[in-house]
């Protein structure tokens, strides 16, 4: 089956993914570049097909360890007008590695229901973690 390009696949996209693979086209070896996202395992899977024969590697287990997360729940009685400020307070489960953990985050609407005027939106902002 030379010249059939390879998949990779993770069955746990919540933990790894595959972000690429290139192949050495003199040994043939195909290298995948996996993103890990979340602690946790992800099993990983190459197989090919040249419409005739299927071939299949063998599986490869990931475990991700890293600092999970976690975000406390507020409860504040924001009345009918001016500001109200909620605090959230944000951990990690152990120390962060060097260069800090970086966290995207949004608002959506919920409770509140009408951004602009119940509540302020934000849209993928960043926070990075150091400890």
């Amino acid at each position: 089956m030379i010249g059939v390009p390879i998949t990779f696949a993770s069955d746990n996209n919540t933990v790894a993914t595959i972000d690429s693979t290139t192949p050495n086209p003199i040994t043939g070896v195909f290298i995948a570049n996996i993103r890990a996202l979340n602690p946790g395992t992800a099993h990983i899977t190459a197989s090919a097909s040249d419409g005739v024969t299927n071939a299949d590697g063998n599986q490869a287990t990931l475990t991700v360890n890293g600092p999970a997360l976690s975000i406390d729940d507020v409860t504040l009685n924001e009345g009918n007008s001016g500001i109200t400020t909620f605090t959230f307070n944000v951990r990690l489960s152990q120390a962060a590695p060097a260069g800090g953990v970086t966290v995207d985050y949004a608002t959506a609407d919920g409770t509140a229901t009408v951004a602009g005027s119940d509540y302020q939106s934000t849209n993928r902002d960043t926070i990075v973690c150091y400890r």
